[in-house]
């Protein structure tokens, strides 16, 4: 090798990646209508609560459910369970009734001929299966039907006997899934094995060109880097696709790098990853990084390469990060805990076992709703990105958002008095401080006597008196008697029994428990919005919570539920 300056200038030669939608657009994301079901008392099963159970957790585990199924089952299981106060507050060991099969009311559409054939030749013998982690359906037939060839057939029939599963590729642990009996599956008619290899492959998915004729759905190789790009961005590395990187060998000599032909990842674990599109990095290069620099990667994408086998690539190159399929909601945050439903997550690990998730993807079908914003701004601000990704396009294009961000009242937690003055004026209530109260009437009485109250205010014709003291039982039967009606609040005692006595005394409805909020009642993208705190009804629809509460998530639960947030 000469000495001074090599230089490896490799033409960017860029194959199109291809990257397909699943064999079924995912419908009940795209456009999420909403229809009145019905459960037959046969229908019924008995669900025993496990650790760490939710009841969305318990909803998906139903068998044929659909997204937009969702809001009616838990008014279903409500109505089931009348005993139950608070279904957000599972405790394990719990029996819990739920539907065994939602039926809509809603008359389907007559089959068609293709369609009708296909049922007419589904097998009705069938049995019901719980995915376990690591399961994929082509796992499953080969372990569970013992179907070794012909596994396409088998797919199809699968999903005929469960509508909710649209991607063949995402199945969850936990999941109850509806198999037929394999000694019902008969062989081809050949005997042998389909052309369809058993591998599923998001290449499944086909688009129909302006001459009918049916195309795969790819993503070009400019959208796919474009998104590896934002993806390491999003995670703090560093991705150069232009000009030149240095590799020095001596001080002399070094290697040079055309950005444009092997772009150049730089993660922040300190590892160097060169993805090395059209394999044709000299040999000398190859040699060198595995021999010198040890952190540093040659990897070689193939051609048929999607986006997702190109992270895998990426991520498994550095043994800090860990690239996996998500298998169940990611939860971000506490106050509140926000429930996002993802495809594939990236994590780091640690030194001691365990991980931490750095960046969530999920995948845009069709015209499906993007995660508001609102969220996407919350998990970033919380340590995890989300980034939405359309399988032709790539990165999607996101709306700008306004949401009414008016600061949330804050109740002063520590004067009692204070906290309730506010909190009446907020209600609409008016409130009189330091007012003179008569106990006693000279005309009646013989003599004159009133106390000072702290606070008075009238609501609905009743008096109200605020004292931050006890009185002597005689003037508080006086006061009673006189129609008028007394609220201890001392400053001692815990505020939220302070915000309850004083909602109690003033005849205010409230609640005080777990609430969620998801996407799908307001026809948005799948998530949950969850939070403990009193809900208030008053001129507007309060939750009165204990703790920091995300300025752009308040905006979204007041613009889309009319949810209005109060600390204290």
């Amino acid at each position: 090798m000469n000495r001074g300056l090599v230089a490896v200038l490799i033409a960017c030669v860029w194959a199109t990646a291809l990257f397909y939608r699943p064999a079924q657009a995912a419908e009940d994301t795209a456009q999420i209508t909403f229809s009145k079901t019905a459960v037959a008392r046969q229908d019924l099963q008995i669900y025993t609560v496990r650790k760490g159970d939710t009841l969305s957790a318990i909803v998906r585990k139903l068998p044929d459910v659909r997204e937009r199924d969702i809001p009616e089952l838990y008014r279903l299981i409500g109505e089931l369970n009348p005993d139950i106060d608070d279904l957000n507050k599972l405790r394990t060991g719990l029996p819990l009734v739920v539907p065994g099969k939602v039926i809509s009311d809603t008359a389907a559409p007559p089959p068609t001929t293709a369609s009708a054939s296909r049922t007419a030749d589904t097998p009705t013998t069938k049995r019901a299966y719980t995915v376990k982690r690591g399961d994929s359906l082509i796992r499953i037939v080969h372990r569970e039907l013992n179907i070794k060839s012909n596994t396409q057939s088998t797919l199809i029939t699968i999903k005929t006997l469960n509508p909710s599963i649209t991607d063949v590729n995402r199945i969850f642990e936990g999941q109850t899934i509806i198999l037929p009996e394999a000694s019902i599956m008969a062989p081809s008619a050949t005997g042998r094995p389909d052309e369809v290899p058993d591998k599923i492959s998001v290449a499944t998915s086909v688009k129909e060109d302006d001459t009918g004729k049916k195309q795969p759905i790819s993503m070009s190789a400019e959208a796919r880097l474009a998104a590896v790009k934002q993806i390491i961005t999003a995670m703090n590395g560093t991705m150069i696709t232009s000009g030149n990187y240095y590799l020095p060998i001596s001080r002399t000599e070094q290697w040079t790098i055309d950005c444009a032909a092997i772009p150049v990842i730089e993660l922040p674990t300190g590892a160097t990853l060169f993805l090395d599109f059209d394999n044709r990095a000299h040999r000398q290069l190859k040699r060198m990084l595995a021999e010198r620099w040890k952190n540093h990667h040659l990897i070689r994408p193939d051609e048929k390469d999607d986006l997702i086998s190109l992270l895998k690539k990426i991520f498994q190159a550095d043994r800090h990060y860990a690239f996996v399929k998500s298998d169940k909601p990611l939860i971000v945050g506490s106050v509140p805990a926000v429930e996002i439903f993802v495809d594939w997550l990236i994590a780091q690990k640690k030194p001691h076992g365990g991980s931490v998730v750095l960046q969530a993807l999920r995948f845009i079908y069709d015209d499906a709703p993007l995660l508001p914003g609102a969220l996407i701004s919350f998990a970033k601000r919380n340590g995890i990105a989300v980034t939405e990704i359309a399988p032709e396009r790539g990165l999607v294009d996101r709306p700008e958002e306004l949401y009414s961000l008016t600061a949330s009242p804050i109740l002063p937690a520590n004067d009692a008095l204070a906290f309730a003055s506010e909190l009446l004026t907020l209600l609409n209530i008016d409130v009189q401080k330091d007012i003179d109260v008569q106990v006693f009437d000279i005309a009646r009485d013989g003599f004159n006597l009133s106390i000072k109250a702290d606070l008075v205010a009238e609501h609905e014709g009743r008096k109200r008196i605020l004292l931050s003291r006890s009185l002597p039982p005689q003037f508080v039967n006086m006061l009673e008697k006189a129609g008028n009606a007394l609220i201890i609040i001392p400053d001692a005692e815990p505020r939220l029994e302070t915000l309850e006595k004083i909602l109690r005394g003033f005849g205010l409805p409230f609640a005080t428990g777990h609430f969620t909020f998801s996407g799908t009642d307001i026809r948005q993208a799948p998530y949950t919005i969850g939070f403990s705190g009193t809900k208030i009804k008053s001129v507007k629809t309060f939750y009165a919570v204990n703790a920091l509460f995300d300025d752009q998530v308040q905006g979204l639960l007041a613009e889309g539920w009319g949810a209005h947030i109060l600390r204290y």
